[in-house]
């Protein structure tokens, strides 16, 4: 009976490590968005890096690097909180109902309808099943992160490449030179 009190917690527990996995799902597919971003901006930079010195546009770059880099650690502390409030979630329900049913089950042993021996074992094998739930629902939350980022490269992946057209007149390559008249 005290073990099916404590089922209670399941459904809730079941909904929270649910949310977070969505919102962890989220997070990660923004955060890796945010990363290619970064990551785009750095090599605009680094390829154009005479352009940028020629027009003296360091201070420019170093702005819109920042804004993008800013942009990323919003969402990386989003993720991080994320991961890290789940655990606690669960621990919080599971020892707020296993208090209740533990209270409930003292209670009876104080009445001597339930053996003391019995309520420390049921107590040890509560927490024996408990650690490894607490365990289960982190990996919930990994797994979603897996799984943006899955989704992520299958993108990639899945995009059409360029057709090549096969009746597609081919230019000729370029052998005159190039000259500027006039220009000042």
């Amino acid at each position: 009976q005290y073990t099916l009190v404590c089922f209670i917690a399941g459904p809730p527990v079941a909904l929270i490590v649910r949310m977070l996995g969505k919102k962890m799902r989220k997070a990660t597919k923004t955060a890796l968005q945010g990363r290619s971003e970064m990551l785009g901006v750095i090599d605009e930079t680094l390829s154009g890096i005479r352009v940028v010195k020629a027009y003296t546009m360091e201070a420019t770059e170093r702005k819109r690097f920042r804004a993008v880099l800013k942009k990323l650690y919003k969402q990386m502390k989003k993720i991080a909180i994320i991961d890290s409030s789940t655990s606690p979630t669960v621990e919080v329900i599971g020892l707020s109902v296993a208090l209740v049913v533990a209270g409930i089950a003292g209670k009876d042993v104080l009445n001597d309808k339930l053996d003391p021996e019995r309520f420390l074992t049921w107590m040890m094998m509560l927490a024996a099943v408990f650690d490894p739930l607490r365990k289960l629902s982190k990996v919930v939350t990994r797994f979603q992160r897996a799984d943006a980022a899955g989704e992520r490269v299958f993108e990639l992946m899945d995009r059409e490449t360029e057709k090549h057209l096969p009746a597609a007149e081919s230019l000729p390559i370029h052998s005159k030179s190039i000259e500027f008249k006039n220009v000042t």
